[in-house]
């Protein structure tokens, strides 16, 4: 099968049975009569490439144009030729240059003499000048590093599509990148020359050397100097103070973390007086502002001073002393500005006792006075002190109540009683069965209501859902921080039907009093409905934090700020 070869670009078909004017000198192939050169070669068989192609060409038309003017009887005169050791190209012996690519001298090697026509002329026939692509084995030239084989065309092909754009790439590349690399190295140097140029001016200037930290404390300081030789600017310390120091603060603009500023820094110190005081002065320097700028140039110790604002102490009035028991009185007074409130107490006038200052500003002030005996004069004064702590006082006297006695009346202290709790099963209601209340445990110690009512009295329960509001919020559920405790007592006469007659209450009235969930207490000898007096019903007695009776209300209250007045006049 005849092999066909392309010019790998121009795709001409090369048949070496045709004559034509140009022969491979390496493998006798025909090549494109144009002699195309792809990625620098020529040959598209053998990859042969002559960089001096042009004179090849002449040579080749030359020795062609020489052969058909001769004789066919002297075109195969043998004469002695030599093989260019350059291009490979057969020289005669007469010649002292390659007639191809130029080589000088007589660097060839010697070849047989061959005829004329043979060497120069392409074979007319088969087989009349067979070239090395026939004498190679198709397995040897069709395979390469153990890859299967491919027909010559689609090889030829295959050459062309990648070579096609791969030297023009690489052609403009290259360059490209040495262009760059050589313009990075010269800037480089450049840059660099200049920053050392700077370097030196700025280490070695002309009469000055840099110190030397032998001779210095710690090695550096005190130094304009660091480490590198480059000259630093000098910081200087910045101390502040305040006189008194509860008189205010001072703010510094910018702040710094280590009190020190580079010299010539501007900075700027703001006073900021307390409350009761007022700025004053800046020690050492005439300007009375509160905001100052001052340039460091040194270390510097700045200091504001204050002075109190003012000296008024508040103005006290209507002091007055309610002794509502024979143990304990109530000092109230007031003052024309908020002030803090006390009362100092004892049976002569050095006093001796005091009560807790109250911080709190306020013009309306009461303190509570305990631990006091029976039918005594006691001296006491009253302390009120304004927000910058000037304090103003106010003596008087009072005498207590004689010993107070147990009883039902107001003024009288209250009989204590223990009685057991109505049992309910409403998880709200803190009645639980077995569970017992005795009044002494709060006598003395917070305000109390006592209700007294029945199951056949309608008014009583007509009252209930202010008692329960009552019970609810004012007293916080009688909780241990509450000032105040609520309780209510049924005094039936028939006891043991009450818990039924309870729950059937409840139960018929629960849109209009809503459900019992506050306590109630069962009076079940009847001695406490004896020892209160209780006739007439509702009745409610209230008692102070003395256990003093201060008031009694017959009847059903109207509404719920009936009650709160009440329990609020027992302070």
């Amino acid at each position: 099968m005849q092999k066909m070869i392309l010019c790998p670009r121009c795709r001409v078909q090369v048949k070496r049975d045709n004559l034509g004017e140009l022969l491979c000198p390496n493998c006798s192939l025909r090549l494109c009569p144009k002699a195309h050169i792809f990625d620098g070669k020529i040959c598209p068989y053998c990859g042969w490439e002559d960089p001096n192609y042009s004179l090849w060409q002449k040579a080749q038309k030359a020795r062609l144009h020489g052969a058909q003017s001769k004789p066919k009887e002297e075109a195969t005169e043998t004469r002695a030729q030599y093989v260019c050791s350059n291009c490979g190209v057969s020289v005669e012996s007469s010649q002292i240059n390659c007639p191809n690519c130029g080589m000088l001298g007589a660097k060839y090697k010697m070849a047989k003499a061959v005829p004329t026509e043979t060497i120069s002329m392409p074979a007319r026939s088969g087989t009349q000048a067979k070239s090395l692509l026939d004498s190679i084995p198709r397995e040897s030239v069709m395979k390469r590093a153990g890859r299967p084989a491919k027909s010559d065309f689609v090889k030829e092909v295959s050459r062309a599509k990648r070579t096609h754009w791969l030297p023009p790439l690489r052609n403009f590349v290259r360059p490209v990148l040495v262009s760059t690399v050589l313009c990075i190295i010269i800037v480089g140097l450049v840059f660099g020359g200049i920053y050392a140029a700077q370097l030196i001016r700025q280490t070695f200037k002309p009469g000055v050397s840099p110190p030397s930290t032998a001779a210095v404390p710690n090695g550096n300081q005190g130094s304009n100097w660091s480490l590198t030789g480059r000259h630093q600017p000098k910081t200087y310390k910045l101390t502040t103070n305040v006189v008194p120091e509860a008189g205010g603060g001072i703010i510094i603009t910018p702040p710094s973390s280590n009190g020190t500023f580079e010299q010539g820094s501007q900075i700027t110190l703001t006073a900021v007086p307390n409350d009761c005081y007022t700025f004053s002065y800046w020690d050492g320097i005439a300007e009375t502002s509160e905001n100052i700028t001052i340039t460091i140039d040194s270390d510097k110790d700045m200091a504001a001073n204050f002075r109190i604002k003012g000296t008024e102490p508040p103005v006290i009035s209507e002091v007055k002393a309610n002794s509502n028991s024979d143990v304990s009185a109530t000092i109230t007074w007031l003052t024309d500005k908020p002030a803090t409130g006390q009362v100092d107490y004892g049976k002569t006038k050095d006093y001796g006792l005091s009560t807790t200052s109250n911080d709190g500003l306020t013009t309306n002030h009461k303190v509570h006075m305990t631990g006091l005996e029976p039918n005594t004069i006691y001296y006491f004064a009253v302390k009120s002190a304004n927000e910058c702590g000037n304090e103003a006082r106010d003596t008087d006297m009072l005498l207590t109540l004689r010993e107070v006695g147990y009883g039902d009346r107001v003024g009288e202290r209250a009989l204590d009683f223990t009685l057991p709790y109505y049992n309910d099963d409403n998880p709200d209601s803190p009645n639980k069965a077995g569970k017992n209340e005795t009044l002494s445990t709060y006598l003395g110690r917070k305000k109390i209501l006592l209700n007294f009512w029945s199951t056949y009295c309608g008014a009583c329960i007509g009252e209930f859902p202010y008692i329960r509001e009552i019970y609810e919020n004012f007293a916080n559920r009688n909780s241990a921080d509450s000032d105040y405790v609520i309780f209510t007592i049924c005094i039936d006469s028939k006891i043991d039907e009450a818990p039924a007659r309870i729950k059937t209450l409840e139960s018929k009235f629960i849109d209009e009093a809503g459900a019992f969930t506050f306590p109630m207490l069962f009076d079940t000898v009847g001695q406490t409905k004896k020892d209160y007096h209780v006739w007439t019903i509702p009745k409610t007695i209230f008692i102070d934090n003395e256990g003093i009776i201060r008031e009694i209300k017959i009847g059903r209250f109207k509404n719920i700020e009936e009650i709160e007045t009440i329990l609020k006049s027992l302070d």
